[in-house]
């Protein structure tokens, strides 16, 4: 966690922290990412940083947990939104919110992106950030019956992430790359979210 004097710093000066910070891990990576640099592009002397966070992995995780909370923030309360128009309708909100804040933002899908696949063993542990969050959705969904529970738990929770990182990427990618500009991605989006709910859900008649 950072220290308390950069979280009372003012927004406009957090959020150039963050953007510089988000911009150095992903041309580089955990280890190469120099937070030296970070603090020059920042306008502070060298090493400042080291006075808001304790360390680069601090620096780090802050930043992840900054562009998840992009991506949270824009979503709202996930619970509250189920409770109101349904499971399943809501995963189809939230995975159109993704795709929103993947064109709209696509620096903050392309670092989680590659933290959910990384190998990386600092980056691997910013993958748990996100899992957490995941997990309260799919916990969710099995505690109000909206998803199977005829075989292992952890499978089906396995076969339900993967599937939402197998879209997450293939829908960067075409975002990236504009490799076929005929691509109505928010239908396709909607059109896995039934594919997945084929796969893990449970029929609630």
């Amino acid at each position: 966690m950072p220290y308390s004097r950069f979280t009372n710093l003012d927004e406009e000066k957090r959020n150039l922290i963050m953007e510089i910070s988000l911009n150095e891990f992903l041309e580089k990576n955990f280890t190469t990412a120099s937070i030296n640099q970070i603090s020059k592009k920042a306008g502070l002397s060298a090493g400042a940083l080291y006075y808001y966070f304790e360390n680069k992995e601090d620096l780090f995780y802050t930043t992840i947990e900054y562009s998840v909370g992009e991506f949270w923030n824009e979503f709202g309360d996930f619970k509250e939104i189920f409770n109101t128009i349904g499971y399943w309708e809501g995963i189809e909100k939230l995975v159109t919110k993704r795709l929103e804040l993947t064109i709209s933002h696509p620096k903050y899908a392309r670092l989680l992106n590659r933290i959910l696949n990384s190998d990386d063993t600092i980056e691997k542990r910013g993958k748990d950030k996100f899992l957490e969050v995941f997990l309260d959705i799919f916990e969710y969904g099995i505690n109000n019956g909206y998803i199977r529970t005829d075989l292992p738990k952890e499978l089906i929770f396995i076969i339900h992430f993967n599937m939402i990182l197998s879209v997450n990427k293939w829908s960067l990618d075409q975002q990236l790359f504009k490799k076929n500009e005929e691509i109505d991605l928010f239908e396709i989006s909607l059109k896995t979210v039934e594919m997945i709910k084929a796969a893990v859900g449970k029929d609630r008649k």
